[in-house]
Formats: structure tokens, C-alpha cells, sequence
């Protein structure tokens, strides 16, 4: 066999002995195992085919490529989510410069398509858009059989799913999935059917009824119902204000009870069946007027229940009344004013101590206390007469009218209604009541007193201071001058002539004999 050497990794060339043909054999010049027929750089033993790649920009491990599968493993991200498709991992000894086609992570379940990756909202679309194994998830639900197409559901015929269709709705409240007029959202009517799905039939249609718990034909607003007939202990009227009372409704006739019979918000108003008739006391006294009355259940202000007032005017005129002194006839059984409480006199004033009401009657009355009421010159205030009498009831005659020398004359002047007094005087104008010999009328007298209530008489005056006086002195005495002591004075303009002088040979009657000179 011919052997051709070739110098440092050149191929030899052997002829076969077997065939006749040159078989090359090839010549491991780095001695890492490989010879050139597989080392891609037999001149370094670190590049052979198990070799471990590295960046370096060499194809360390001879497959044809160059830092493949070392360095950062990064992945790429077609649909630019900014989540990897976990087997699309890129290598890369330094960091790559288009970002937006690789990323870090490798958690995109599908990335060809922009809207799954993880974290993004499940739709429904039968898709696993979050990348959490799951697809849909929390989006089914129970969704029911809307067979009538009325928007509610047969609750024993649903699907569990997220789009079941437009014959499928989510809601089971449909009670009757045969009839689209038979649904929540229907009215009711007068059918004998549970129209709209609420568990009761004929509810809230029909005609209203309102409950009745007294039975008197009028409910009670606060409750009611609605009904096609009329049910056992409704009515079909409302207003009752006491529900369990049948006296009471509106209307009704109003009684006396303390109850609002009517229904009108008033308890025992006027009108009352059974209202009692009240008399008005004006007076306070406790006895009504006859004449004015009213009606009501309970006693009105100023109202009695009697009528026996006779004058309700006067609060101390009633029936069997005290009899006052007070001009009114106090008690209604009497007819007259009692003898005390009459003026006989017409003086203003009565027998009686008028009341501490004072005087209610005769307005000409001005007071009681009189002492002689048939006489209108005497009572408890009264102008003092002339006439013989006290006329101020409690007092004595005044001085001027006692006849004190009992001549029959008294001092003043008689009044003009004459003397009432004692019956032994006879005038008044005594001027000297000291003297019964002087009086406006009798006798002049000898006794140098002014006997007729004049002037003395000229005769009884001693006009010469003799000591007599013309006239004879009566048998009474000489009541006048104490310096007179005689009478018969025969010449009053001369002191030498009177009865107590001496006769003198004078040619004159001295001594008042009727003789001159006699026995001289």
C-alpha cells in the first residue's frame, strides 16, 4: 500500500489493498479528538464538536453556528405584549438593541395573538386570554331558557356558559316560559293567573278593598288589597278612623260617648242624638235662664243643666235664695219685696242694712238704716228740720226745736211741712225759749220783757231811771231790768214823779196818788 504524507493536517492518501481504491486518512493536528474531517478548526484543540459554546463570536462546538444557545436567554415576543413565547428562547452575549421583539420572560401562552397574555381580562371568546390554563373562567354563568322571548328565564333549563346565545338570559323569573304575556314586568288582570310571577294571582288588580275589622260596610286605609271580588272582612270604602269599634265611621250618628262617632276628627260635637239641653248662668249663681239653652254633650262654660233661675241677671236671685237687703227679690218663690226692703216713705232710704252687695233694686234708694220709713223727713242722712222730730235717724232734737219754757213755741222757725213733734207746740220763732211769758203771740205784759218777740212796749221801759215804769207790773213779777222796781209810773220823763217818791210842795204829783201836794 502507497502512502502519501501530507504535512500538518493535510489529508494522506492509502490505496486500499482490499479494492484498489485511495482511501483518505485524515490527521488530528490540535489533538483534541477530532481530525479535520469533523473539527471545523483542527489548528484549536478548544474548537471541536463537544466543545461548550461561548460568546466569543466562534462556532466553539463546529454545528455551523455561532454563539448559539449561550449568554442571556431571552424570548421572543412577536405580538409586542411584552410577554415571550416560551419557545421562541433567543441567545444573546450582549444585550439586544431591538427590545421590542424580545423580552426576559417566557410567559406568553400565545404569542401571536396581542390580547392573551397573563393579567390580561378573560374575555369571552373561549380563549385562555390570562395564560392561567383556564379559559373563560368566571365569565360562565348559569344562563336560563328564555323559550317565549320575554327577557325572563325558565329556572329547570339553563346552560352554564358566558355567551349561550340571545335565547338564553341570565334571570330564572319567568313562571309561565310558555307565554310571553306572563312575565315579571306584566300587569296583572283579573284572570285567575299569576300575571307578573310574584307567587299570587290576581294581586293588586281588580277593584281596591280596604279592611274591615268592625264589620260597619267603611275599611281602614292602612290596610288593603287588591282583588277581582270582594274578600271576607274588607269593604269597599275607607275612612274608618277606629276600625274596631262599628259606632264609629263616617257618617255615623254622632252620641255622647267620648268617641268621634262621625269620623270628622271632633269627639261628642253639637248634633249628638243623645246631647242634653244646658241653660245659660249668666249670673254665676248655678241656675240656668230659661230662656237661653243650647244642646251639647258636655256642659258648656256659663251653662247649667236647670232652668230655675228667675232673673239670671243677679247672682244672689235664685230659687230659695236668702233675702237680702238688696232691693231684688231674692228668692223666685216670693212675689214681693220683703216690708224691710221698701221705701214707704219715699226718703231713699229702707228699713234694712243694705247687703255689702249693696243695692240692686229701686234706683231712688240710696241707702238703708231708716229708722222711720213712714216718714221721708227722717233717715241715716237727712237735712235737720223744724218740725219736732230727729230727723237724722240716732240723734236728738236740736236745741231749737225743744220747747223749753213750754209756751207751746220753740226757737227756729217751723218748717213748711209743719210740726211733728210734740203736740203741745203750737209755732216755732220762740225768740226767748227761756221765758214762757215770750212767744211770737200771746199777751204783752208788765214784766219788761219783749212778750210778743217784738221790742219791749215804751211803757216798760224806765226812761227816767227811777226805777219804775209806766205800766202795772203783772202778778208775775217784773222778768226785765233787775233796776226796775215798780211800776205805774205817772210820768216816765221825770225822775221826781213815780209811786216811790215823797209828794213835795211842788205843785206836781210826786208820788203818783192822782194828787198834787196832798197833806202839805
Amino acid at each position: 500500500m502507497w502512502l502519501w504524507l501530507l504535512a500538518c493536517g493535510e489529508e494522506t492518501k492509502v490505496e486500499s489493498t482490499d479494492t484498489g481504491q485511495v482511501e483518505p486518512v485524515y490527521i488530528d493536528e490540535d489533538g483534541d479528538g477530532y481530525t479535520v474531517e469533523n473539527d471545523c478548526d483542527d489548528a484549536n484543540a478548544e474548537i471541536n464538536p463537544q466543545a461548550d459554546e461561548i460568546c466569543d463570536d466562534v462556532d466553539n462546538d463546529c454545528d455551523g453556528e455561532v454563539d448559539e444557545a449561550v449568554g442571556e436567554v431571552y424570548y421572543l415576543d412577536l405580538d409586542a405584549d411584552g410577554f415571550g413565547d416560551p419557545e421562541g428562547i433567543q441567545y444573546f452575549c450582549e444585550p439586544p438593541t431591538d427590545e421590542a421583539t424580545v423580552v426576559d420572560n417566557s410567559d406568553d401562552c400565545d404569542d401571536a395573538n396581542a390580547e392573551v397574555y397573563p393579567e390580561a381580562d378573560e374575555l369571552c371568546d373561549e380563549i385562555d386570554n390570562d395564560c392561567d390554563g383556564l379559559t373563560d373562567e368566571e365569565l360562565n354563568y348559569d344562563y336560563y331558557l328564555d323559550s317565549d322571548g320575554d327577557g325572563f328565564g325558565n329556572p329547570d333549563d339553563y346552560v352554564y356558559d358566558c355567551a349561550p346565545g340571545p335565547e338564553y338570559v341570565a334571570n330564572t323569573e319567568d313562571c309561565n316560559d310558555a307565554n310571553p304575556t306572563i312575565s315579571p314586568l306584566a300587569n296583572e288582570v283579573c284572570d285567575d293567573i299569576d300575571n307578573d310571577c310574584n307567587g299570587q294571582v290576581d294581586d293588586g288588580v281588580g277593584t281596591i278593598w280596604y279592611i274591615d275589622g268592625d264589620n260597619d260596610g267603611i275599611g281602614d286605609i292602612a290596610g288593603f288589597v287588591y282583588s277581582c271580588s270582594q274578600p271576607a272582612g274588607y269593604a269597599g270604602e275607607y275612612g274608618d278612623c277606629d276600625d274596631i269599634n262599628s259606632m264609629v265611621y263616617p257618617d255615623a250618628p254622632e252620641y255622647c260617648d267620648g268617641e268621634d262617632n262621625n269620623c270628622d276628627g271632633v269627639v261628642d260635637e253639637n248634633g249628638a242624638l243623645d246631647e242634653l239641653t244646658w241653660f245659660q248662668d249668666t249670673d254665676g249663681d248655678g241656675y240656668g235662664d230659661p230662656s237661653v239653652q243650647t244642646m251639647a254633650c258636655d256642659q258648656p262654660l256659663g251653662f247649667v243643666m236647670n232652668s230655675l233661675d228667675c232673673d239670671d241677671a243677679y247672682a244672689s236671685i235664685y230659687p230659695s235664695a236668702a233675702n237680702l237687703c238688696d232691693g231684688l227679690i231674692n228668692d223666685c218663690s216670693e212675689m214681693d219685696l220683703s216690708t224691710d226692703e221698701v221705701d214707704n216713705d219715699g226718703d231713699g232710704f229702707v228699713t234694712c242694712t243694705i247687703d255689702t252687695n249693696g243695692w240692686m233694686g229701686d234706683p231712688t234708694v240710696v241707702g238703708g238704716d231708716d229708722c222711720a220709713d213712714d216718714n221721708p223727713y227722717i233717715a241715716p242722712v237727712a237735712l235737720e228740720l223744724c218740725d219736732g222730730q230727729p230727723n237724722v235717724c240716732g240723734t236728738a232734737l236740736s236745741v231749737d226745736e225743744v220747747d223749753n219754757d213750754g209756751d207751746g213755741y220753740v226757737e227756729c222757725p217751723i218748717d213748711s211741712i209743719g210740726w211733728q213733734g210734740d203736740v203741745n207746740v203750737i209755732g216755732g220763732g220762740d225768740c226767748d225759749d227761756t221765758q214762757s211769758s215770750v212767744a211770737p203771740t200771746g199777751i204783752e205784759l208788765c214784766d219788761g220783757l219783749a212778750n210778743l218777740c217784738g221790742t219791749v212796749p215804751s211803757y216798760e221801759i224806765d226812761d227816767d231811771n227811777d226805777g219804775y215804769v209806766e205800766c202795772t207790773i203783772d202778778v208775775g213779777g217784773w222778768q226785765g231790768n233787775s233796776s226796775i222796781v215798780g211800776g205805774d209810773d205817772c210820768n216816765d220823763g221825770d225822775t221826781t214823779q213815780s209811786p216811790g217818791e215823797i209828794e213835795v210842795c211842788d205843785g206836781v204829783d210826786n208820788d203818783c196818788d192822782g194828787q198834787v201836794d196832798e197833806g202839805l
